[in-house]
């Protein structure tokens, strides 16, 4: 596994995670935490007759001292 790359952790997560192997999916994530490997916030796009219609970004963390959500 890569050690600077976000995707391995997130990938080998939900591999365990898909087997309900939830210590393991702890684990793995307590080291991405410990490492401070930072994933990328997801970003989604709806399309329909080949347009777009909405695209939205999810970056649920809330930023210290604040009650709000990044969008």
């Amino acid at each position: 596994m890569r050690k600077d790359e976000s995707g391995d952790y997130v990938l080998l997560s939900n591999i365990y995670a898909s087997q309900g192997e939830w210590n393991r999916v702890e684990k793995v994530r307590k080291l991405m935490d410990d490492s401070e490997i930072k994933k990328q916030p997801g970003c989604s796009q709806i399309e329909a007759d080949d347009k777009a219609f909405l695209q939205y970004l999810f970056n649920l963390k809330p930023k210290p001292n604040s009650g709000n959500l990044d969008t």
